[in-house]
């Protein structure tokens, strides 16, 4: 007699969001291992450059 079940749609999707939030934390995991992680303030920092440099060079030729 075989005790084998078929997993619930509710089950593989609950499964599935568990395996996705470990694969984040491993690469969060690694990417702090080999320094790879920025501040808030760095990356506020970094977009106000873009958006300055974006700004410059798309303005009108005077």
């Amino acid at each position: 007699m075989s005790t084998d079940t078929i997993e619930s749609y509710e089950d593989r999707k609950r499964r599935d969001g568990a395996i996705a939030l470990m694969k984040l934390l491993s690469f969060s995991i690694d990417d702090k291992k080999h320094d790879r992680v920025n501040s808030g303030t760095q990356i506020r920092d970094k977009l106000a450059k873009r958006k300055q440099s974006v700004q410059e060079s798309t303005s009108p030729l005077r």
